[in-house]
């Protein structure tokens, strides 16, 4: 009987570890799968956020390389109403043919901001809502994405893609962007979490 006995304990011990080994397999698969879905998911959110935001990459780099542009910014330091309106006519034109919620440029040597609108101000450091600006000029980068308020539209939350506009020398003179309202990023993201019935959340690690 003890040999009966011990056979039966081995084969109920066996039994045990073999369900544990496969409880541990299961869950390690549950996980791998997990993982690999969670990474296809982020990375079709980040694809789709690209794409909404390919358009004023595009244009913003287009702006900052426009011949016409530039040479209306080489002119004299001082503002000159005919040049303003040939800036502010391109902005319009601009706007409407591609559709932006927002455009703009600043003339480096005077400040002064453009819309499509006309002439918003000019930029001052002690203006907190021009803090980018002189943020985005420090860090002396070609193009950059930044979320700010614009102040044309009320301060909505924008996300902005801004590029430097500089000579032939590789002196700046200007900074243009192009604004997304973040409706258009969050409907996007929303779409993502009603379909997969999942919550989204953005992370800024830099």
């Amino acid at each position: 009987y003890k040999i009966i006995f011990a056979i039966i304990a081995l084969i109920i011990i066996s039994f045990a570890v073999a369900t544990v080994m496969s409880m541990i397999s299961i869950n390690h698969l549950v996980d791998e799968d997990m993982e690999y879905t969670a990474r296809i998911l982020s990375s079709n959110v980040h694809n789709a956020i690209n794409k909404d935001l390919s358009k004023p990459i595009y244009l913003s780099q287009m702006m900052a390389n426009d011949y016409l542009l530039e040479s209306w910014l080489k002119k004299d330091k001082d503002y000159s109403e005919y040049r303003g309106e040939k800036v502010v006519k391109y902005l319009k034109r601009l706007k409407e043919t591609f559709k932006c919620d927002t455009i703009f440029v600043i003339d480096a040597k005077s400040g002064i901001y453009y819309t499509y609108t006309g002439v918003s101000k000019i930029v001052d450091k002690k203006n907190e809502h021009d803090r980018w600006y002189y943020t985005f000029l420090d860090k002396n980068m070609q193009q950059d994405i930044e979320m700010d308020a614009d102040e044309v539209h009320g301060y909505r939350p924008t996300v902005f893609v801004d590029a430097r506009i500089t000579d032939d020398n590789e002196n700046l003179i200007g900074v243009c962007g192009i604004g997304v309202n973040l409706d258009t990023v969050q409907a996007t993201i929303s779409e993502f979490e009603k379909i997969h019935n999942i919550k989204i959340s953005l992370v800024d690690t830099r």
